[in-house]
């Protein structure tokens, strides 16, 4: 077994055979042998590289240290702010001080040139000028303030909302016809002696040949609010007076924000009544010479001889006809036209107050009915009654004040008879008003009719439409008619034409329609 080094050996060869001595095959392969050429250079050694000094900004300081240094910095930013306000100070000072010297300046200028003289042409100018100023001035405060310029003669306006300095007579500041319900000082209720303050009526007159004996106090609408007086006031006044021979009288209530709430319209709508009755005997006995026979010939005879007229002397027959609020204030005075508990008031007794306040019938438009609070219309009780009661809600709920049946039953009814219009489409004033109404005079037996529409918006008054009024204009006459109130023939709308009392819808421009009631 041969060692190690001879295995070496005769694996590599020898190592002492020199130069010249033969290499193995497998020592060459594995004997490592430099590359022809020139030998390279030996390298330098490899130097250390010094170490970087630390930053002393870097290093970590202890606290109280960075405080202090924190501490030198605010210090520093407050000296250069303060710098910067006192640089900005100073700046100020000086523009300050430099405008003072130019306005000194031209002062001292102006003073030492000499004073210019203005031509006669141009003082009159500005003279002229002034005058029309204070003129337009006056004018404009004749409109915003018509009750304090009354006195000055400037153009007047009873419904202007400014009237700080009311005059000592109301009837000054009253539109033109207009009649005061009262006497200037006797108002009931009244809360000065404005124009808001004084109820009164807007009279007209048909001609003596063409008066049907019948008359009717309009009561426009407005929630108890504001009133629509031409809308459904001076415009159905002038529909019944022109054509169809009725005089009306247009109501002008007092209203709540002016301050007037229960029983204040009550008390208007009764006077109302009673006003227009000797308003009526007044106009139309003078014009008859005095004689009262002669005015109780032809229609005023056949209204007198009517069953629900019979107390109607020479102011004929008396009616009232409400839209919206102004309904409800009409039906209030249909059922209670007598003064009572809950509308008793001072007021001076004078020759109106001989009159009737009872209605001789109604004529109730889209009408407010009921003061219960699921169908009633919440704005027109808030005005009427702003500090409601159960027995005041009762009171004004017209559809629980309905009288009983009369007894005998042939007896003649106590209760005028009553026209009801109202429109499904009404968004405002619910129908259910109307058809609970209609309900309590049928269940008493009571002569009625209600005409309820699909179509006609709430407050349209006469719901004119391509010329044409709207259908219960039309029906209304036949109403009267039927209870021998008017006399047929006559005006445009007076077409021999009854109205439908059966249960059946009817078709027409304003959609269908049913008219049901008590003849």
């Amino acid at each position: 077994m041969l060692s190690p080094a001879a295995d070496e050996e005769e694996l590599f060869g020898s190592q002492d055979n020199g130069d010249d001595g033969e290499i193995s095959p497998v020592a060459r392969r594995h004997r490592h042998t430099p590359p022809p050429g020139p030998s390279r250079p030996p390298l330098p050694p490899r130097r250390s590289q010094p170490r970087a000094r630390p930053d002393p900004s870097q290093a970590v300081q202890p606290p109280y240290q960075s405080r202090q240094r924190q501490a030198q910095e605010l210090k520093q930013q407050e000296e250069e702010l303060l710098h910067e306000h006192r640089l900005q100070q100073q700046q100020q000072q000086q523009h300050q001080q430099q405008q003072e010297q130019k306005q000194k300046q031209q002062q001292q200028q102006q003073l030492q040139q000499p004073p210019s003289r203005r031509s006669p042409i141009s003082s009159f100018f500005i003279f002229a000028l002034t005058i029309a100023t204070l003129l337009a001035v006056a004018l404009l405060l004749s409109a915003a303030f018509p009750s304090s310029t009354a006195h000055f003669g400037f153009p007047l306006s009873s419904s202007s909302p400014f009237d700080f300095f009311p005059p000592s007579d109301p009837s000054s500041i009253l539109p033109e016809g207009a009649i005061p319900l009262w006497k200037a000082g006797q108002v009931p209720l009244a809360k000065g002696r404005r124009a808001k303050d004084t109820p009164l009526l807007i009279p007209f007159y048909p001609d003596e040949a063409k008066w049907a004996g019948l008359s009717v106090v309009i009561m426009p609408g407005g929630g108890y609010r504001f009133l629509s007086m031409e809308k459904e006031g001076r415009e159905v006044a002038r529909w019944l007076c022109d054509e169809e021979g009725i005089a009306a009288f247009v109501l002008q209530y007092r209203v709540g924000p002016d301050g007037y709430h229960h029983p204040t319209q009550l008390l208007d709508g009764r006077r109302s009544v009673k006003k227009a009755r000797e308003l009526v005997r007044q106009h139309y006995r003078r014009r008859a010479g005095g004689g009262e026979r002669e005015l109780l010939g032809g229609a005023a005879a056949t209204a007198a001889t009517a069953a629900t007229a019979t107390t109607a002397t020479v102011e004929g027959v008396m009616g009232v006809m409400g839209f919206s609020a102004g309904g409800h204030l009409s039906a209030s005075v249909l059922v209670h036209p007598e003064e009572d508990e809950e509308t008793r008031a001072e007021h001076v007794k004078d020759a109106t107050e001989g009159y009737s306040a009872r209605p001789d019938f109604g004529i109730l438009v889209y009408p407010v009915i009921s003061m219960d609070d699921k169908i009633t219309h919440e704005k027109s009780k808030a005005f009427l009654l702003p500090f409601p009661t159960a027995n005041l809600t009762t009171y004004y709920s017209i559809e629980k004040q309905v009288p009983p049946p009369s007894s005998p039953p042939s007896a003649p009814p106590s209760f005028p008879p009553i026209f009801l219009y109202h429109s499904e489409e009404d968004k405002t004033v619910s129908i259910e008003n109307s058809i609970f109404l209609a309900a309590a005079l049928r269940n008493a037996g009571l002569d009625h009719d209600l005409c309820y529409f699909d179509k006609g918006k709430h407050g349209m008054g006469l719901g004119v439409k391509n010329g044409v009024r709207h259908p219960w204009t039309r029906l209304a006459l036949a109403f009267l008619r039927r209870e021998h109130l008017l006399r047929e023939g006559g005006g445009e709308d007076e077409k021999k034409e009854e109205v439908p009392r059966e249960d059946k819808r009817r078709h027409g421009p304003w959609g269908q329609y049913i008219c049901t009631g008590i003849p």
